[in-house]
C-alpha cells in the first residue's frame, strides 16, 4: 500500500490521465512491476530508484491495481465532468442553413490555394490528384483527390475564377467515376502502422469525399454529386468494421478499422462534421440524429486526447500528433463550432490556435514567407472568431 501510494502520487502529477487501466487485476505480480517500472520511466524522473524499490516492496497485486485503478479514474472523470458540463452549458444549435448560405466553405485556411500542397502530391498523366508525393500506385487514393478538389472550392469562393469552379466538376466527376457503386471507397496501399491490408475503407475518406461532393453539388446541382455523397456517408454508417466503441463504450467512427479500436481523434472528427452537413443539405433525420450520437460520443471522450502539451493523435499509441495534425485539429474544433455555435469547441480551438508551431509547418510545405503568411492566418482566425461569435452570425 506505501508503494502504490508513492508511485500513485508521481503518476498523477506526471502522467495525468494517460495511465488508467494500465494495471488489471488480471494481471500477474511481474506484469505488474513492468508496467509500473514503464510508468515511472515515462516520467523521466527517479525511474532507476523507485524501480528497484517497486522490485523490492510489491507485496499485494490487489491493492496496488486497485488504489492505482481508483486514482486514475477519478482524474478522468473529474476532466470528463467539467468538458461535458461546459458543453451542456453552451447549448448546441443547428445553424444548417447559415451553412448551406455560406455555400460550404470549408475551414482549413492556412492553405490559401492548391498551389501552397502542390510540392506534396502526386497527379496521374491526365493531371488528377491521385497521393501524397512518393505514393507509388496508379490507383487513387480518393481522400487527397477530393481534399484538393476543397481546396479549388475555397479558392473559387475567395477569388470566383471560372477555372477554379470548372476544377471543382472535373474533379467530382472523377471522384464518383472511381467510387464503388455502394459508395465505398478503397484504400488500395497497406499501412503497417494501424494494420492495414488492402484493399480496406476508412471513415475519413468517406467523410472527406462526401463533403467535397456536397459542395460540387451546391455548384452544380443538376448532376447527381449529392447521390453519391449520401452513398459514401451511408457506407460509412453501415460498414460494420468501420464502427466501433470508445473506452465509455460509445458510439465511434474508425479511420483505422482494427480488432482493438484505433480511436483516432482527427478522422472521427471529419466524420462528424460530414454527417452534421449531409443532415443540413438533406435534412433528412437518420443523418441528423446520427450527428446528434457521435457528437455526444466525441464530447465524452474528449478528456482523453486534451493535454496541456498538444491534442493527442489517437488511442491506440501513446503519441501526439505532429504539427500538421496541430493544425488540422484547431480548425475541426473550429469547423465543429462553426456548425453547432457551441462555444466550448471555439474555446478548444482558441486555445490549442497558439500552441500550433505555424512558422514549421509552412517551411515544412515549402511555403514563402512563414511569418507573414502566419500573420495573416492569425488576423483571419480573429476576424472569423469574432464574425462567429457576432449577434448577426
Amino acid at each position: 500500500l506505501k508503494c502504490a501510494t508513492i508511485i500513485s502520487g508521481i503518476v498523477r502529477k506526471m502522467l495525468k490521465n494517460m495511465c488508467e487501466n494500465i494495471v488489471s487485476d488480471n494481471d500477474d505480480i511481474s506484469s505488474i512491476i513492468e508496467k509500473l517500472k514503464w510508468m515511472l520511466t515515462a516520467t523521466h524522473h527517479l525511474s532507476n530508484k523507485l524501480g528497484l524499490f517497486i522490485d523490492a516492496s510489491v507485496k499485494s497485486k490487489n491493492t496496488i491495481s486497485k488504489n492505482l485503478n481508483k486514482i486514475f479514474r477519478s482524474s478522468f472523470n473529474n476532466k470528463s465532468i467539467k468538458i461535458l458540463e461546459e458543453y451542456e452549458r453552451n447549448e448546441t444549435k443547428y445553424y444548417y442553413k447559415l451553412c448551406v448560405n455560406n455555400s460550404y466553405f470549408y475551414p482549413y485556411a492556412y492553405f490559401n490555394n492548391p498551389l501552397d500542397i502542390e510540392d506534396s502530391i502526386k497527379k496521374n498523366k491526365d493531371g488528377y490528384v491521385i497521393g501524397f508525393k512518393g505514393y507509388t500506385s496508379d490507383i487513387p487514393l480518393l481522400l487527397y483527390t477530393a481534399y484538393y478538389g476543397l481546396l479549388c472550392h475555397n479558392h473559387f469562393l475567395n477569388h470566383k475564377k471560372k477555372e477554379d469552379k470548372e476544377i471543382i466538376l472535373k474533379y467530382a466527376t472523377y471522384i464518383i467515376n472511381q467510387m464503388n457503386s455502394d459508395g465505398a471507397i478503397i484504400y488500395p496501399i497497406d499501412f503497417a502502422l494501424f494494420n492495414q491490408k488492402t484493399p480496406w475503407h476508412s471513415g475519413i475518406a468517406q467523410a472527406i469525399v462526401a463533403s467535397f461532393l456536397m459542395r460540387a453539388h451546391l455548384h452544380f446541382p443538376e448532376y447527381n454529386f449529392l447521390e453519391y455523397a449520401e452513398k459514401s456517408i451511408n457506407f460509412m454508417l453501415n460498414d460494420e468494421k468501420l464502427q466501433a466503441s470508445s473506452n465509455e463504450n460509445l458510439p465511434w467512427i474508425e479511420e483505422y478499422p482494427m480488432e482493438k479500436p484505433s480511436l483516432v481523434l482527427n478522422g472521427f472528427m471529419f466524420s462528424i462534421i460530414s454527417l452534421i452537413e449531409l443532415g443540413g443539405l438533406t435534412e433528412k433525420k437518420k443523418y441528423n440524429d446520427g450527428s446528434h450520437i457521435y457528437l455526444s460520443s466525441l464530447i465524452k471522450s474528449l478528456h482523453r486526447y486534451l493535454y496541456s502539451e498538444g491534442i493527442r493523435h489517437n488511442l491506440y499509441q501513446i503519441k501526439f500528433g505532429n504539427v500538421n495534425y496541430d493544425a488540422l485539429h484547431v480548425f475541426l474544433f473550429y469547423h465543429l463550432f462553426h456548425l453547432t455555435q457551441n462555444k466550448l469547441f471555439l474555446k478548444i480551438s482558441n486555445q490549442y490556435f497558439c500552441k500550433t508551431d505555424w512558422n514549421l509547418l509552412y517551411q515544412i510545405y515549402g511555403i514563402k514567407d512563414p511569418i507573414n503568411r502566419k500573420l495573416s492566418l492569425e488576423n483571419y482566425y480573429k476576424n472569423l472568431n469574432f464574425i462567429s461569435q457576432s449577434k448577426d452570425a
